[in-house]
């Protein structure tokens, strides 16, 4: 554990706390990695209704989302919080971002764009951020559980609507 950033205020800080900052880094590189070649592939393989516009419009509120929410996280990272990030921001973007990129990379042969980020940063910081929620006893068994439920469901809506157009 360390101190606030900035001085000894004598507050203590959590790894998960500190480490959870990682994550809108990971996502911003993931954008970049995607940003060159997604348009073009998401109307080859799922809508050609899918637009650049899409993707800053999706990307943006994602990013922005992803920083209000990790935000909110670092500074009160109770059991409910913890809950919420793991389940509408983390686990979503970050473990089943990574289950769409190895898919669609299997399932058309084809590099799907952000399948790097995804499977070298985010995969592994989802592993290192939900161990240290579960460490410092602010995610549960029934937790992890619940957060990949809904993760699994909010990113598989977000992809129907967003990308393949549905």
């Amino acid at each position: 554990m360390g101190t606030e950033p900035g001085g000894d205020t004598g507050v203590a800080v959590s790894r998960f706390r500190r480490a959870v900052w990682l994550f809108p880094a990971v996502f911003a590189l993931h954008v970049l990695e995607e940003a060159p070649g997604f348009t073009r592939w998401a109307r080859r393989h799922a809508s050609d209704r899918y637009t650049q516009t899409d993707f800053i419009r999706n990307n943006a509120l994602g990013l922005a989302l992803t920083i209000g929410g990790t935000r909110l996280v670092s500074r009160a990272p109770g059991r409910g919080s913890v809950f919420l990030y793991l389940s509408l921001v983390l686990t979503q973007q970050a473990l089943f971002n990574t289950v769409f990129h190895v898919g669609t990379t299997v399932a058309y042969r084809e590099y799907s764009p952000g399948l790097i980020t995804a499977v070298g940063g985010f995969l592994p910081l989802w592993l290192h951020l939900s161990r240290l929620a579960r460490e410092e006893g602010l995610l549960g068994p029934a937790g992890e559980l619940g957060a990949a439920a809904i993760g699994g469901a909010v990113h598989a809506t977000a992809v129907a609507q967003q990308v393949y157009k549905r």
